[in-house]
């Protein structure tokens, strides 16, 4: 029998399909579905990264604090355990929240996230939630234009991420192409 252990960072994976599916919306840029395709999961991978770059700062930082509340217990749990099956703690519940959580966590007071990272998130949810009335800003000609501020919008955010905490952000989050991951 073989085993296969098999290390992932969710962050660093979905920062590099960003850059993947980026790269393929340039090269399609004259095919406009598959241009909206690439962007449209360019978008996505992007957010992604970050939120799970958030998510493992707030787990990490939940893990320093001397004593924890019920409530940052649930929280922790929530985050770290596979089997929990428990609904979404109030904190949690979007992008604000968690952040303005890793800030108190980390003795800063809360503040807005940056607006570019926001209005990403934004965008992401009229992908992934589309509705008509959301149409043109999912179908509009400048959507590459888009995507490829959305790299440099995640990569700011997830800098300040780390900053919040006090450390150095991971060197995948510089890199401006793919590359396959080993």
């Amino acid at each position: 029998m073989f085993a296969r252990v098999v290390v992932t960072n969710m962050g660093n994976e979905m920062f590099n399909d960003g850059l993947f599916y980026t790269e393929q919306a340039e090269l399609h840029k004259d095919q406009q579905f598959n241009k909206w395709r690439y962007c449209r999961s360019a978008i996505i991978c992007f957010c992604v990264a970050a939120e799970a770059e958030l998510a493992k700062l707030i787990a990490h930082s939940l893990r320093k604090q001397p004593h924890l509340s019920p409530e940052y217990t649930e929280i922790l749990l929530f985050l770290t355990d596979p089997n929990s099956d428990k609904p979404i703690p109030k904190k949690l519940k979007n992008i604000r929240k968690k952040y303005n959580l890793l800030r108190r966590l980390n003795g800063l007071r809360p503040q807005k996230p940056d607006q570019r990272y926001m209005e990403l998130t934004e965008l992401r949810n009229k992908i992934i939630h589309y509705t008509f009335s959301s149409h043109e800003d999912v179908y509009a000609g400048t959507i590459l234009d888009s995507t490829k501020i959305a790299r440099d919008a995640v990569r700011d955010f997830i800098a300040d991420l780390y900053s919040i905490v006090r450390e150095t952000p991971p060197e995948w989050v510089n890199n401006n192409s793919s590359i396959d991951i080993q």
